[in-house]
């Protein structure tokens, strides 16, 4: 009954309400066991910013009284070809970069230092600079992969069971972000109905000749041809994008 009124009250929410209010429950239950609620409020931004799944801003935004509050974002484009549980893993990976700029033990900026690296072990998210076991753990460019049966993990299987998902996926979606394929992407079932346009970004015109594969097909035609390889799982995201742009990823 009480997973029934939920529903309608979702139904009954501003898009604009439930896409925020989803994350910040997120980042509620995951302070709450992963950090002790130490963690200081901030605030949850959408940002498609090319070639990352979310960020950490500190003191990003100021208030008139000159308050000033951390900025996390999440690349909405990173939603809908990927897992619930790994787009959850990459707000609690900022979560991290805020634990560790809390603390004083930050590193220059977009550096991944090993008092990060650690803290990351620490709730169970294993940094990879290629987020596979074996990976670099500190640098540059660094992702990581969850470890099984590690806290993070837990947590979230909680946070799920509890019905929680993310409601609104960017119809957009960007490959270059898949974790592990279309296997139980969120947007798994719209794909398979088409309603989702993979790599293409109307808001975006491609400039005069670019977006053409090694083959000279322009990009948008070998997508779509490509696109149903990718839903029936006889091709992995990974396969599709190199195929898709001429092998560069």
């Amino acid at each position: 009954m009480h997973r029934a009124g939920e529903d309608v009250k979702n139904a009954l929410l501003k898009p604009t309400e439930q896409a925020h209010a989803e994350l910040q429950t997120a980042f509620d239950f995951f302070n709450r066991e992963l950090f002790a609620s130490e963690l200081p409020q901030c605030l949850i931004t959408m940002n498609r910013k090319p070639r990352v799944r979310g960020y950490f801003s500190p003191n990003r935004f100021i208030r008139t009284d000159a308050e000033t509050t951390h900025e996390i974002a999440m690349n909405p484009a990173a939603f809908a070809t990927r897992r619930l549980v790994d787009v959850l893993s990459t707000l609690v990976h900022e979560m991290v970069h805020m634990q560790m700029f809390v603390a004083g033990k930050d590193a220059r900026r977009n550096y991944h230092n090993k008092a990060w690296a650690d803290a990351m072990e620490a709730v169970g998210l294993v940094p990879s600079n290629t987020s596979a076991p074996g990976g670099k753990k500190t640098g540059e460019r660094v992702s990581h992969y969850i470890r099984s049966g590690g806290p993070f993990e837990k947590a979230a299987e909680v946070l799920i069971e509890t019905g929680f998902t993310i409601t609104w996926l960017d119809r957009y979606p960007i490959t270059s972000h898949t974790d592990a394929g279309a296997d139980g992407a969120m947007g798994a079932e719209l794909m398979q109905r088409s309603a989702l346009r993979l790599n293409e970004d109307p808001d975006e015109p491609e400039p005069q000749g670019a977006g053409r594969t090694m083959a000279g097909r322009p990009r948008q035609r070998q997508a779509a041809r490509l696109r149903p390889y990718l839903r029936q799982g006889r091709i992995t995201a990974r396969k599709w994008e190199a195929m898709n742009t001429g092998g560069q990823i």
